[in-house]
């Protein structure tokens, strides 16, 4: 009996081990280099963006990225077939004659509905995407969506086989390339001049030349003179295997195709893909504040250590989470609108942290994780709109102005944003605290005031002489210099009013409690106009956010202070 339960385990581990071997692992595919808006990355971050651009999400269905991607570069046919394409617009759907009653639509739908109104389309492609109403904005950014994802359909079209010359033996375009039999029947030409047109679709860049450091598509490889066959081979290889399903030759396939086995950046890149960062410190973020608000109802100083704990665990792999981007980017991560908020915000818990760490840590952790709350669900918004690691700007490409003008004014902006939240602060504590705790707090909020000013004046400063170095000029009145210029009008107005004491206690709090208003809208505001060199594209939406943000810190600011004074009064 025992040996039979011995030989039984045996067996069941040879096939549990062998079922190992032959499943589809996608480890090595994930981790093959390619170009994509200027920089090199891998295909696990490509597929993701890719996937998000047309679908709206990093998965679809039971298919991640990478299984998604896969398919459809290589099983076009199956993939054709998935509704991928989300049209939650009735006025298109009636304009493209397709189904009112669904939202979502396969490749092989929208290209018939496609094909039957060129006209259009190629008349819409021609105008100005700022001189179109927003029906005919969307629909030509769905097309732009169907195009991409044609291009990636296509990506290796020639190892498709397609052609059938004798004997039922199919060939693929590559395969009659190699052959290059004169006697290919005139049918078959003809086809290779309609596969051929493939050639024209822009598609995933794999192919890396090193004599000339460029980067190629796989048509644009197969058709080169100086191509490397043996590359091609090995990709016409892998192609097979996944046809196939030899699942354990397309793993050692994929595995040979990885350019650098270990590269550092590729896998940082990879397990920052794994893991969502901004998730993991926004949830910390929250317990704290959830934690520290308990202590402040129950009193219990449990609380007020498990909600450091989870602060500072935040603030942890807050740090992190920026350490890895420099490290894949190879500079400051402080080159995009997503990047500066990740930044500022760690800036303004940091501060939080240190300023209340010894004297005051209820109110530092209560601060420092609204903050990192609020900032960090904020930049969610932007992370999910393509590469939030993309290239800078060639002139503005330089690692020690990104981090002596950039890291600096972010400094600038973490201090007054934490200063606008301890104005809050005051004002709503005002009537429940002694004078002398009063006293100590509008103290650390002025010395904050002047950290604040400190570093927004360097930090527009260092940009002036970047600017003189990049574009020739010191000032150039560009809307996001100006937005610098207005923080530190108004930071030195108000230290100016406090020191002349024209702004007593409560009037100071009140406009230091503004600044965030003025953060805002020289951050955001500015950077989402459609001028200047620092424009990332107007929103609306965005706007009406600013809009209604400042209408709401007006009104909360004015009743908290109406309310401090009328208490003010009430003692004299």
């Amino acid at each position: 009996m025992k040996a039979c339960l011995v030989l039984i385990t045996i067996f069941l581990s040879i096939n549990i081990f062998a079922s190992k071997i032959n499943e589809l692992s996608l480890d090595n595919f994930a981790r093959i280099e390619t170009l994509h808006e200027g920089r090199i990355k891998p295909i696990d971050t490509f597929s993701r963006i890719m996937l998000k651009e047309i679908y709206g999400r990093e998965s679809y269905q039971h298919l991640n990225s990478n299984q998604w991607l896969l398919e459809t570069i290589f099983s076009p046919k199956k993939a054709y077939e998935r509704k991928i394409f989300k049209i939650n617009n009735p006025n298109i759907l009636t304009t493209l004659g397709l189904k009112s009653d669904q939202k979502y639509f396969n490749f092989i739908e929208l290209y018939q509905a496609f094909s039957q109104n060129q006209e259009m389309l190629h008349s819409l492609l021609s105008v100005n995407e700022k001189d179109l109403d927003p029906n005919n904005a969307y629909l030509k950014d769905l097309y732009n969506r169907f195009t991409t994802y044609m291009g990636l359909s296509r990506s290796f079209s020639f190892l498709f086989k397609d052609f059938s010359i004798q004997n039922n033996l199919r060939y693929s375009y590559f395969d009659l390339k190699k052959i290059q039999n004169p006697n290919i029947p005139k049918p078959i030409q003809d086809y290779f001049s309609i596969t051929e047109e493939d050639s024209t679709l822009k598609g995933i860049y794999l192919f890396h030349s090193i004599k000339d450091d460029t980067w190629r598509t796989p048509w644009e490889e197969m058709q080169a003179s100086n191509t490397n066959r043996e590359h091609l081979e090995k990709w016409n290889q892998l192609y097979l295997a996944y046809s196939q399903n030899n699942f354990s030759q397309f793993n050692n396939l994929s595995s040979e195709l990885v350019i650098q086995k270990n590269d550092l950046k590729i896998n940082l890149e990879i397990l920052q893909n794994k893991i969502y960062f901004s998730t993991w410190i926004i949830s910390l973020y929250v317990a704290s504040f959830l934690l520290i608000f308990f202590h402040i109802l129950i009193k219990k100083q449990i609380f007020v250590e498990l909600s450091s704990l989870t602060l500072y665990s935040g603030a942890i792999i807050h740090f992190l989470m920026i350490l890895m981007r420099s490290i894949i980017l190879s500079r400051p991560p402080v080159s995009n609108l997503y990047e500066s908020i990740l930044f500022v915000s760690f800036t303004s818990v940091l501060i939080g942290v240190i300023y209340f760490l010894k004297t005051q840590k209820i109110i530092g952790i209560f601060l420092s994780s609204i903050l990192g709350v609020t900032l960090l669900y904020l930049s969610q918004g932007y992370e999910r709109t393509g590469d939030n690691m993309g290239m800078i700007v060639a002139v503005l490409d330089t690692n020690f102005w990104l981090a002596t003008h950039v890291l600096t004014i972010s400094i600038g902006y973490g201090f007054a944003l934490v200063m606008s939240f301890m104005a809050h602060y005051y004002l709503i504590q005002y009537p429940t605290q002694t004078k002398e705790e009063n006293r100590k707090l509008h103290n650390n909020i002025h010395l904050t005031l002047l950290f604040s000013l400190f570093f927004t004046v360097l930090g527009t400063i260092l940009g002036g002489i970047w600017a003189d170095q990049s574009w020739g000029r010191f000032w150039g009145w560009d809307p996001k210099e100006n937005g610098a210029l207005l923080i530190c009008l108004w930071l030195l107005w108000v230290a100016h009013a406090k020191i002349s004491r024209h702004f007593k206690d409560l009037s100071y709090a009140f406009f230091v409690g503004l600044t965030s208003v003025i953060v805002i809208l020289a951050w955001f505001g500015v950077n989402l106009l459609n001028v200047g060199l620092h424009s990332y594209g107007f929103s609306n939406d965005t706007a009406m956010s600013i809009a209604v943000f400042s209408s709401i810190e007006l009104c909360v600011l004015t009743l908290l202070f109406i309310r401090a004074k009328k208490f003010q009064k009430e003692l004299t």
